[in-house]
Formats: C-alpha cells, sequence, structure tokens
C-alpha cells in the first residue's frame, strides 16, 4: 500500500468510525451467534494446531470511551433499551457468557442480558490475553461468569454484519460474584450447562490448579472470589499474593503480603512466606533498602537459607547502583544473553522544570554544572517489548491515526503491557497519565513525577480499583515510545513508532521528559532494556538537557518523523545550518545520499563523484558540520582499504570524516595524548561510526608501522565509547571487538590500552 492510499485508507476508517446516527439495537438470534463464534472458535484452534501465520489489524488514536463513574453510581440498562453507535454513559449493562471466547485483536464471546436477549461481546486490551491459547480464556471467561460492564457502547461492525458490544478499557469490566447484592432480584431466562465453584474452599482448590498450569491472572481471579467469600482467608491471601509476583502486579503482591504479616498469630511457615513475598515485591518497586530488610527477617525465620541470602546479595548490589556505579561490561555481556536486565534506576544531576515554549510545557535541566561523559540517568523500562516477546507465527498491526503511520506488533503489544501494569499496579496510573498525550489531550501538569503514595494498592482483578483512559494510554505510548536497539547494533531513535515493523520498544518515564534536539547536549543508548543518558558537552547550571529523537543524517527522513511530534519542527543549530542550504538544496543532498544508502559496488571515482555533488548542495554560508559529507568519505576510506590503497590516502579521508561530523582534529605536534579534542562529543551520527573511523586511523598508522600515532588513536576510540557510555577499555573491547577483529588489531589493542 502506498502511502498515499495508507492515508486515504485511513481517514476512510476514521469516517466510518465516527458515521452514522444512533439506532435502536436489533433483535439477535441467539443460535446463530453462538453457531457462528464456535466456527470461528473452531478455525483459530486449527490454525494453531497447523502453526499457520496468523496476521491482525486495528485502530488506534480514535475517540475510546471509559467510564469512571463507580458502578453504583450508574443505572442498569438491557439490549432493549441501547442503540448503535451510541455510548450509554450513566448506565451499567448486567450481562453473563454464554459461549466460549476467540480471541483475536479483541477476546469475543457472546452475552445475553437479564431479558434474554443476545450480543456479541468485544473485550479490548485485557490482560494476559495477548498470544494467549483458547484454555486461557476459558478460564478467565468460563461461560456463566457474570460481568457488569460499566456506560458499555454498541457499535456497528466494521467486518461482518452483526453489531457489537465494545470494550476498549478493561477496567469497565467488573466481575459479579454470586452473592453480589446486584444479583437479589435477578432471574436468568436460561440455563447454563456449567457452574461454578460457590465456596471457599472450591475457589482454592481451582486457583491451585490454575497455579500448577501456570495460568496466573485466573489463579488470581480464582482466589480473589474465595477472599470475597472470607477477608481473613490468610492462605489465600499469601496464594494470590504469589500469582500476583508472576504477574508483575507488585502493588497488590506487596498489599496482600502485608495483609497476612497484620494478621495475629500467624505460623512462622506463614509468616516467612508473606516476608519473602513482600521483599520480591519491595525489590521489583525499586525499594532495595526496604526489601533488604525483609530478607533479614526471612533469615530470622531460617537462616541460612541460599535463595535469601542471593536476594539479599541482589538488593546490595542494586543499591551500589542506584549511587550511578555501574559494572557497564557484565551489563553488556548480560544483554547479550536477553534484554530484560535487573539493575537499578540512577537520576543525577538532573531536574524536570517548567518549560513554556516547548510543546509539553516542560523538560529537563541540569541541577548543576555538568562535563562531558557525566552520567546523567540509568532507567529501566516502564514497559518494553522486544521482538523475541512477539508470539511465534503472530503478526499485530496497528494503524495509528495520530501519526498517521502502521505500527507493528511491538508497539501495540507495548501499548497492552502499559494497560496491564497500570491494571495490576494502580498507583503508577499517574505515573504515565502525566507524561506527554499530545495537542488532543491537556497536559496533567509542568512538574514531574506526580506525588504518588508509598502504600500499596489494592489490586482487585474482579472490579479494578483504577479507571484506565485507553484513548490517551494510547497517545502517551505514542508520542513517547522509544524505538530499541542495543549499543551492539545499529542506532536506536525515539520515533514514537516501530514504522519499520520489526523494532523493539519501550515506555521510560523520565526520558519521556528530555525534548529534541538534533544537536543535543547529551546521548542516549540502550543497554538491552536499560537506557543510559549522558552528558556529551559541558551543561552550565540551569540549561535544559536535551536527546536525539532520532538520528539521522538527512534533513528529510529527520523531519518526516518529527513533524509528527514538534509540528513547529526542530529549531536546533543543526537544523538553522541546513535550513540556511535553502530547500531545494536539501532536497538534492537527501536524493543524493540515498544513492549511497541504496546504491551497491560504488567505484571510488564513483565516490569522489558522489563527494563533490554533494559538496555543491552546502551553502559557504553555513558552518562546518555536515554529516553527508562524512559519510560518504568514511566509505571511500573503507574502499581504499579494500582496494590495499596507501594508509596515509585512507587517514586522510577519514580526517576529513571526523571535520564535517564537527570534531577538532589537533596537529600531530600536540602536546595533548588525545589527537582530537575532548571538550564535547560531537554526535550528528551513530557513535559507533565515529568509534570506526578512530579504529581505522589507527588501522591505518599500524599499515605504517607508527606504533605511537596508532595507539594515539585507539585511545580516542576508547574516549568515545567511554563518554557515550562507560567501561573504559574493559567495555571497548566487548563492544568493537568486530571492529577490531576485522583489522587484525585485538592483540595491538590489549597492549596499546
Amino acid at each position: 500500500m502506498s502511502a498515499d492510499e495508507f492515508l486515504q485508507y485511513s481517514e476512510e476508517y476514521r469516517a466510518w468510525f465516527e458515521r452514522d446516527a444512533p439506532r435502536p439495537a436489533p433483535v439477535m438470534n441467539r443460535a446463530i451467534l453462538v453457531s457462528d463464534l464456535v466456527v470461528r472458535r473452531r478455525l483459530h484452534e486449527t490454525y494453531l494446531l497447523e502453526a499457520k501465520d496468523m496476521h491482525y489489524h486495528t485502530f488506534t488514536g480514535l475517540a475510546k470511551h471509559f467510564s469512571s463513574t463507580p458502578l453504583q453510581g450508574l443505572d442498569r440498562i438491557t439490549f432493549s433499551d441501547m442503540f448503535i453507535q451510541r455510548t450509554h454513559v450513566g448506565r451499567f449493562l448486567l450481562c453473563r457468557i454464554i459461549a466460549p471466547c476467540v480471541r483475536m485483536m479483541a477476546v469475543q464471546t457472546i452475552i445475553e442480558d437479564t431479558d434474554g436477549l443476545v450480543q456479541t461481546l468485544s473485550i479490548y486490551n485485557f490482560p494476559t490475553t495477548i498470544g494467549c491459547s483458547p484454555d486461557h480464556l476459558d478460564k478467565l471467561f468460563p461461560i456463566g461468569t457474570i460481568i457488569a460492564i460499566r456506560e458499555p457502547t454498541l457499535k456497528a461492525p466494521s467486518q461482518g454484519s452483526y453489531p457489537l458490544v465494545r470494550v476498549d478499557s478493561p477496567t469497565d469490566i467488573i466481575f459479579i460474584e454470586a452473592h453480589h447484592p446486584i444479583l437479589r432480584d435477578i432471574t436468568w431466562r436460561t440455563r447454563l450447562p456449567t457452574a461454578l465453584p460457590d465456596t471457599l474452599e472450591g475457589w482454592k482448590e481451582q486457583g491451585d490448579a490454575y497455579m500448577k498450569a501456570s495460568e496466573w491472572l485466573p489463579a488470581a481471579i480464582a482466589y480473589s472470589r474465595g477472599i470475597g467469600l472470607n477477608p481473613e482467608a490468610v492462605e489465600l491471601r499469601l496464594d494470590r499474593s504469589e500469582a500476583y509476583l508472576r504477574l508483575h502486579y507488585y502493588s497488590g503482591a506487596l498489599y496482600d503480603a502485608r495483609h497476612v504479616l497484620s494478621t495475629p498469630g500467624i505460623t512462622d511457615s506463614f509468616r516467612h512466606k508473606a516476608l519473602f513475598r513482600e521483599a520480591k515485591a519491595e525489590y521489583a518497586r525499586g525499594n532495595f533498602h526496604v526489601a533488604e530488610g525483609s530478607f533479614m527477617c526471612c533469615l530470622d525465620i531460617r537462616p541460612k537459607e541460599k535463595s535469601v541470602v542471593d536476594w539479599i546479595n541482589r538488593t546490595r548490589s542494586r543499591q551500589v547502583e542506584s549511587t550511578g556505579r555501574y559494572d557497564w561490561v557484565s551489563l553488556l555481556r548480560m544483554s547479550k544473553k536477553g534484554a530484560h536486565l535487573d539493575v537499578a534506576d540512577y537520576r543525577g544531576p538532573v531536574e524536570v522544570r517548567s518549560m513554556a515554549h516547548r510543546g509539553g510545557g516542560r523538560g529537563i535541566a541540569a541541577t548543576r554544572d555538568i562535563e562531558v561523559g557525566e552520567l546523567l540517568v540509568v532507567s529501566k523500562p516502564f514497559v518494553a517489548v522486544y521482538k523475541g516477546d512477539v508470539p511465534k507465527r503472530e503478526t499485530f498491526l496497528t494503524v495509528d491515526l495520530l501519526s498517521k503511520r502502521m505500527n507493528g506488533s511491538t508497539g501495540h503489544i507495548s501499548t497492552l503491557q502499559i494497560i496491564e501494569k497500570i491494571y495490576g499496579n494502580p498507583e503508577t496510573h499517574d505515573l504515565v497519565y502525566h507524561l506527554y498525550a499530545g495537542p488532543n489531550f491537556p497536559c496533567s501538569s509542568n512538574s514531574y513525577p506526580p506525588v504518588i503514595s508509598s502504600e500499596p494498592s489494592a489490586v482487585d482483578p474482579l472490579a479494578p480499583l483504577v479507571d484506565i483512559d485507553v484513548a490517551r494510554i494510547e497517545a502517551i505510548s505514542m508520542y513517547n515510545r522509544f524505538s530499541l536497539s542495543s549499543v551492539l547494533d545499529d542506532a536506536p531513535s525515539v520515533t514514537g513508532s516501530d514504522s519499520d515493523l520489526g523494532t523493539s520498544t519501550g515506555l521510560y518515564l523520565l526520558p519521556s521528559l528530555f525534548n529534541h534536539s538534533c544537536a543535543s547536549n547529551a546521548l542516549w543508548v540502550s543497554i538491552g532494556g536499560v537506557i543510559v543518558v549522558k552528558a556529551t558537552e559541558h551543561i552550565p547550571a540551569g540549561t535544559e538537557i536535551t536527546l536525539q529523537y532520532i538520528r539521522d543524517t538527512s534533513y528529510v527522513e529527520r523531519h518526516s518523523v518529527l513533524k509528527q511530534y514538534i509540528p513547529s519542527g526542530c529549531d536546533c543549530s543543526l537544523c538553522k545550518e541546513e535550513l540556511k542550504d535553502g530547500e531545494a538544496a536539501i532536497q538534492r543532498r537527501h536524493e543524493l545520499f540515498a544513492k549511497l544508502c541504496h546504491g551497491k559496488g560504488y567505484s571510488v571515482a564513483e565516490l569522489r563523484t558522489l563527494e563533490q555533488q554533494l559538496a555543491e548542495t552546502y551553502s559557504p554560508a553555513r558552518g562546518t558540520i555536515r554529516p553527508m559529507m562524512a559519510m560518504v568519505q568514511h566509505v571511500i576510506a573503507i574502499k581504499l582499504i579494500a582496494l590495499d590503497k596507501p594508509s596515509m590516502d585512507i587517514i586522510r579521508e577519514e580526517l576529513k570524516a571526523l571535520e564535517n561530523l564537527g570534531f577538532t582534529v589537533l596537529p600531530l605536534s600536540s602536546a595533548l595524548k588525545s589527537p582530537i579534542a575532548t571538550d564535547r562529543l560531537p554526535l550528528t551520527i551513530d557513535f559507533h561510526v565515529v568509534a570506526h573511523i578512530l579504529i581505522i586511523i589507527s588501522f591505518a598508522y599500524l599499515r605504517l608501522c607508527d606504533n605511537k600515532n596508532a595507539s594515539r588513536w585507539l585511545k580516542a576510540a576508547v574516549w568515545v565509547t567511554n563518554t557515550a557510555i562507560g567501561g573504559g577499555k574493559g567495555l571497548f573491547m566487548v563492544m568493537m571487538a568486530e571492529d577490531l577483529a576485522r583489522h587484525s588489531m585485538q592483540e595491538f589493542a590489549k597492549r596499546a590500552l
């Protein structure tokens, strides 16, 4: 689909979504609806058994209702009073599930109301349903489950011919227990063949069976139903706490563990379990010192228990990291095994300040003078989804009507994980809600983070205690999502979407508050899923600290992405320099550089011609930073190596490249040890490329048997990686191992460094 066709399709869908006057809901045939759903369920099961690829698509950026009114503040409605294309504000639908579920983008099933009328129900964004099995759905929504839907919306179908009740926010669904007073005068018109447990013992038995099968949310729901019958059921509280830990619902796990610990007369066995679960929940919430205390209490009950001792050592490592001291080499090596790293956050000399000239009204500034290479922020993701996290043989495509872009599986799943994390950790709601959500949503505050309680929130999957605005979460995800790649891979970007449909993505809280500049004074990289922010120049106290949202040498490419997030455009020094050349020159330069990026097998002569053509697009009035020229010169140097040309020719090309990137190359007669100025690290391209350029210069001097200069330039490469990340020689040797091996420089590097 071309870009124009895609935009037309997006607008046509929006028009369809918003069209049509409300009209009464038709009376649907129960047998037909159930039969149709059963057929789709069997087809889905067949696809799973035969390992067929499945592709799903949906739209984000549309108006989506969510209810903020408690159930007791709503009046009941039935299908006979509902209208298609209307959200029934102030009402709730009491219904029960009468058919097995099928999963597509949404979970679909058939529901009947208290009058015996039926409709299709589509539940979007429900926790644990991405990539889940039909059996998991049966455990979440067994036939006979009674639910109340707050302020339901009856939608016309986008596919097929049946209307459906659409639920976008999982917090609009309230599971109704058999003893709930809302059922006091309700008689269902039909009898169902299945029955749910009705005793505490029955619910515990079902929860235990689900835990054994690693069905964490169904287990938590079963335990919650038992707790509803007896809120002081200590064993069920302990079991639910463990289920919550497995779900990463740390607030609920902590709340239940503390509830058990406050119960008089519990056994040492129960106390140990509660302390252990309390400690793990506090650890996951970043309260490492508190977690250590709880683990120490575990040792009072069972001295020298190895698993507890191991956890204590982990808490102490995290406490060291929270002061800004990290073992970067170990982190890099661990990231090779998996992107989900166990590490502490760090916040250096930075703070969020009100900045009226910024679109979000905020930014991050230095609290004191900051030196080049200083560590500013280390942040774990609020959520992150990597390529390996996407369910096998399933593809999720999202048409984002805000950015007019197609997003892939990781972007879609990351939004769902944001919703689920808030669902299971209600105190995090404002941390996400207060991030920038674009011009359609007012900014909640010019400060950040919001004040939230340090106390854990109770979590009840039967009746969520927080209201989730899915449309706002989708916008927050779109505007703040980081497109990730490891420092061992290509350069990352903060484009707000994984428009290449294949990248890893994550949402980070404090890093989302940095504003963009193509000529930023700080750099961010990702080690696994951990974002590291470091200063690339001296930053005086009070100065705004900026990052590059997208690192591209082409002005055209940068602004095609940035215009979606900065409508007024970037006004940094680099962009101002580009604009001095005029729009025609910028476009011509973009087209010429595209030849280099997409062409193959250019000769040196052809590259020289391309270099000259690029040079003609630059105005004499502009500054010396010309990244595209640098890249062509770097490619020429690589070509000269392959042709075994004289080393000084290679060095000259790379020196020109460095100067076009903004580096100051010092004369050989300089008394300084470094061959480049180290007062700042200019990065208009990825720092890997800069390090590679410096390694090539070192290699060329080695060919000339000039070990002294080879050593100086190699140490300059170490300075670049150390300034960008840290870790000194050790990290450099790991990260640049392939480059060193390519030029047979490993042994020289060990000696020289």
